[in-house]
């Protein structure tokens, strides 16, 4: 396990002394017990190692060694930066594309760096987590979306989310919890987007500062303005009354990813995408730790049961048209429940973004059944989703939405590789398939309006074994 790489920098052969990356103050650094000790010439910090592991994933995916680009989200972070500097190097990886502060001291910073390579020459590293690009900014304003003018209200608009979850219900604020249960929970929220403030591409919330959430404004963030549970009948009979039976789409989210933040992406990708009929929210549940990544594995695989009932009580209900979009480990759950349905002939599209499958049993196993069902499917990867990075500490296996080994191309789909518009994973806040305007605009020409990949605004390239895949022109 990766992981256990880092670990092991950390408990054997990490440096004991190190020095900022910008004032070259000098400070101590220990590991025991799963906390990170910083002791400072004033005080003493603790970080445990699932938030240093999920700082890492971060650093990665931003390729920035630049303090403010963490500080309002992460404590302690010119002192966690040269940490992540010197394990990366240590591990062997090129970090010379990185974002760096000036430095007045580079000669005794690389000594450092060579005498911590030296020390554990032996930890081979696996090639893990290359990245490709910077996140570029969203400049395209909710306001010039055309489903801005479908709406009376000056300032806000509700969108509606249909919702089927095996969560556990926990009342409050959370709704639901990351507990798992045997059935299915059904019900509707409305989400209030403020139009006059939202980008396309974002979901507006409350800023954190040092893990503290300022409050929420309806004129500032997305809120949920209110919501109900249904019985399946209900449910069923909303969906029919919503869709006119004519479509619907249905949005699976991936891993670390709690109810609330589902429902607000689910809510955007409708807004942005001016998709005017119902969207259908499978929430699974999943935990908040990088470390938690094999439960949530089991979590997404036991609940491929639940998702496989509810893809069959959508298709009784007679749609014309079915569209799916799954993220990450959302796409492993949504394989799984493929393999237990029969054929559906109303699921028309199929979009995997940054799918965390295995390569091979992806093309060996679970491909067939994706083709069976749905008309068309499209892979969107990349090599800088932050869920991606999260998965890659974990398994040794490439998985079907990295892009760093090879692009994956299968019979019968389209391989779209998104690298260079990547903001991380497809869950609150980043996004490189809901929030890029480019990658908007694909998804928008291939799920609503069903254009094939010659048709829409994308390059022909070729991979190492000769097959062509997809690219967005940039």
């Amino acid at each position: 396990m990766k992981i256990d790489m880092i670990l092991s920098v950390l408990s054997e052969k990490f440096p004991r002394e190190l020095v900022t990356l910008s004032s070259w103050s000098t400070y101590h650094v220990n590991y025991e017990d799963e906390y990170i000790f910083i002791t400072t010439r004033q005080r003493q910090y603790s970080i445990h190692l699932n938030e240093f592991l999920e700082f890492v994933s971060v650093v990665l995916a931003r390729r920035s060694f630049v303090v403010k680009d963490y500080q309002y989200e992460h404590k302690h972070v010119p002192y966690l930066l040269p940490i992540v500097e010197v394990i990366l190097v240590t591990l062997g990886k090129d970090i010379s594309n990185y974002y760096s502060p000036k430095r007045m001291h580079d000669t005794a910073r690389k000594h450092q760096q060579s005498q911590c390579k030296e020390s554990i020459d032996k930890i081979q590293f696996l090639s893990f987590l290359e990245l490709d690009s910077i996140p570029k900014e969203i400049s395209r304003t909710a306001s010039s979306s055309p489903m801005h003018k479908l709406h009376d209200e000056e300032q806000n608009v509700l969108v509606e989310v249909h919702y089927a979850t095996n969560r556990k219900s926990c009342g409050g604020e959370e709704i639901f919890s990351g507990e798992r249960q045997n059935d299915l929970n059904y019900g509707i929220t409305n989400v209030s987007i403020p139009t006059n403030v939202h980008k396309s591409g974002n979901v507006e919330r409350p800023k954190v500062f040092l893990k503290f959430v300022f409050k929420e404004n309806k004129n500032k963030h997305f809120v949920i303005d209110s919501g109900k549970s249904l019985t399946e009948s209900e449910f069923k009979n909303s969906l029919i009354e919503k869709s006119q039976k004519k479509s619907m789409m249905i949005f699976v989210h991936g891993y670390n990813v709690n109810f609330k933040d589902a429902v607000f992406k689910s809510a955007q990708i409708k807004y942005d995408l001016t998709y005017e009929w119902p969207v259908l929210l499978f929430s699974w549940p999943s935990n908040d730790s990088i470390r938690s990544y094999p439960s949530d594995r089991e979590n997404a695989l036991y609940s491929s049961k639940c998702l496989a009932n509810l893809l069959d009580l959508v298709e009784n209900l007679g749609v014309e048209e079915v569209i799916v979009v799954a993220h990450s480990m959302g796409t492993f759950c949504l394989a799984e429940a493929l393999s237990r349905v029969s054929d559906h002939t109303s699921f028309q599209r199929l979009a995997l973004a940054a799918a965390d499958i295995e390569k091979d049993a992806f093309a060996t196993h679970y491909a067939d059944d994706i083709n069976r069902i749905f008309e068309h499917t499209t892979l969107y990867m990349s090599s800088t989703d932050t869920a991606l990075l999260a998965s890659d500490l974990v398994n040794e296996a490439i998985r079907v939405g990295d892009t760093r080994d090879d692009i994956l191309v299968v019979q019968d789909m389209d391989s779209i590789d998104m690298s260079n518009l990547d903001k991380g994973v497809f869950s609150l806040g980043h996004s490189y398939v809901s929030e890029d305007n480019r990658a908007l605009d694909d998804l928008y020409y291939y799920l609503v309006q069903g254009a094939k990949a010659d048709a829409r605004r994308l390059k022909s390239l070729v991979n190492k074994v000769n097959k062509n895949y997809w690219s967005l022109h940039t």
